[in-house]
């Protein structure tokens, strides 16, 4: 897409602020807002969110949407929030849980049946994530800048908000 190729994308909302911010040219045309769905797993010894406290919990990469999720449900945490370290990808943060490297990840289906199996412990579910309100554009559809200023007015309806109900 940002090579030309393509003008519009589904993409993720942590690429489209990432793009914003480097200075890119994608705007978020419709997007899907809805809670977090990356629950957070911990080493079968952590039963509540203070033992976390000056330990490590493996996120795939800063900006991506299992690093906002673990920011979010740490943040509201009242313990110390702990440090957060990028695996690179789910396997990778399995595998750092597993050898201990780290106390806790944020890990989805289908890994995260691995895991349970394995005796990991899912310390905040997606269910507990719901039930805090946190929302998120995780999906949508971006554009082109450009693409979207030399598009018709009338085919562009949804890069501009809605003035009716």
């Amino acid at each position: 897409m940002l090579a030309g190729e393509a003008d519009l994308a589904g993409m993720a909302g942590p690429a489209v602020i990432s793009n914003v911010l480097k200075g890119g040219d994608v705007i978020q045309v419709a997007a899907l807002v809805k809670s977090f769905s990356v629950p957070l797993y911990v080493q079968p010894s952590i039963t509540q969110m203070a033992q976390l406290s000056g330990k490590r919990v493996g996120v795939t990469r800063f900006g991506s949407v299992s690093h906002f999720t673990a920011k979010a449900i740490l943040d509201r945490s009242t313990s110390p929030t702990p440090s957060s370290l990028q695996t690179g990808g789910y396997p990778e943060s399995m595998t750092a849980l597993s050898t201990n490297a780290i106390a806790g990840a944020m890990i989805p289906a289908p890994q995260s049946v691995v895991l349970r199996e394995k005796g990991f412990r899912e310390l905040v579910s997606i269910k507990q994530i719901r039930d805090m309100n946190i929302r998120f554009v995780e999906q949508g559809i971006v554009a082109r800048r450009a693409y979207a200023e030399r598009t018709p007015t009338s085919s562009n309806a949804l890069s501009k908000p809605s003035t009716t109900a």
